[in-house]
């Protein structure tokens, strides 16, 4: 309805995103803006961002063919989005924390931002804009555009595989802290100069005797 209003059809998206409580109400647990977003997150990355990319910047599958991939000019383009930019960045923060005297945020090293210097090498809309603004041969053109859809493909991918050990080596390293911590402060409470909070069990102690005036009589004494 936008579209046909004459309105840019993406102000639809910014009409609900303003409508959109940020705030819990209404007895909810938390807000509906961050349950929208992790909902609509992978579709919007990995399904409208795409299709928007290749409708934008005129991508023709028509035109396309295996022949491409031989290209110098797309070899040239994946080496530069695959291999170059994740190498820029490393040795950029290298030479930033070693020799400029920068530090990283603590529990950080240089490694540890390899899986997303990997995923910077996704370009979409301005690496299809430069590709297409630097050639004005419509055949280089289409080999630059293709050259960065199939680099964008291979690092998303890299970098997906890399992500993914990442979180779940990082998951290990806090469980593993949170394992060590517990046994820290069961230490703390229960060791050597810290009082204990076990009590034994009482054991009763019968003592017979005999009254003054002969009544059987039996004392007990309750010790720990």
């Amino acid at each position: 309805m936008m579209f046909e209003a004459g309105v840019h059809p993406t102000l639809a998206g910014v009409l609900v995103g303003l409508l959109t409580p940020s705030r819990e109400m209404h007895g909810e647990l938390s807000p509906r803006a961050e349950r929208y977003a992790n909902k609509l997150q992978p579709f919007s990355a990995l399904l409208a961002l795409p299709i928007f990319a290749l409708f934008a910047t005129g991508v023709h599958f028509e035109s396309m063919s295996p022949l491409l991939l031989a290209s110098p000019l797309v070899i040239a383009l994946i080496v530069a989005l695959v291999v170059g930019k994740p190498l820029g960045i490393i040795t950029t923060a290298w030479l930033s924390t070693h020799v400029g005297g920068l530090k990283m945020a603590k529990g950080l090293r240089v490694r540890d931002m390899i899986p997303a210097a990997v995923a910077c090498g996704i370009g979409f809309t301005v690496s299809f804009l430069i590709a297409s603004l630097a050639y004005k041969n419509a055949e280089l053109s289409a080999e630059a555009r293709f050259g960065v859809l199939v680099a964008s493909l291979i690092a998303a991918a890299i970098s997906g595989v890399l992500l993914s050990r990442q979180s779940k080596r990082f998951e290990k390293t806090a469980a593993a802290a949170a394992a060590d911590a517990e046994d820290d402060e069961s230490i703390d409470g229960d060791g050597i100069g810290q009082p204990s909070h076990t009590t034994e069990p009482t054991t009763p102690t019968e003592h017979p005797g005999t009254l003054a005036d002969g009544t059987a009589s039996v004392e007990i004494d309750f010790r720990h």
